[in-house]
């Protein structure tokens, strides 16, 4: 779950898992991380909304894989030796994110955290390499189930 971030909050500073999709470098709060694993088999699900990707299994459980490349209007370079998965925990559900790479786990001060205006994102950070968007995953679930 994405929390809300904001100048009265104790918390000083936050813990991301940053990643790529595209050129686009991306993070998610490492509080709705539950595991980043190897990317698995991919099976496509017909009729499945546009942003979902298909599923995949992981230890028997079934997983929604989500399609940022579509969200996001992104080509990937897929690298079967870099490429990974993110299971993450969003409103009960148990989804994977594909991403080309998982580059680092950042620790953000909350001073940092812009809220962004752009679709699918709830924040933008300014990093020293440019733009980290966040992705707000409760918006994409949300457009799903709306589908």
């Amino acid at each position: 779950m994405v929390h809300m971030i904001s100048a009265s909050d104790t918390v000083e500073t936050i813990e991301i898992v940053e990643f790529t999709i595209g050129n686009k470098t991306l993070g998610v709060q490492i509080d709705s991380v539950q595991e980043i694993i190897h990317s698995l088999s991919i099976t496509a699900i017909p009729l499945a909304h546009p942003f979902i990707k298909g599923m995949a299994a992981l230890r028997g459980d079934g997983l929604i894989v989500l399609n940022l490349e579509r969200i996001l209007e992104e080509k990937s370079q897929f690298n079967s030796k870099q490429e990974k998965m993110i299971v993450i925990h969003c409103q009960n559900h148990k989804l994977a994110v594909h991403v080309e790479q998982v580059t680092e786990i950042k620790r953000i001060h909350v001073k940092d955290f812009k809220k962004s205006q752009a679709p699918y994102f709830n924040y933008e950070i300014e990093t020293g390499q440019g733009l980290l968007y966040m992705v707000d995953t409760e918006e994409i679930l949300h457009v799903i189930q709306g589908h």
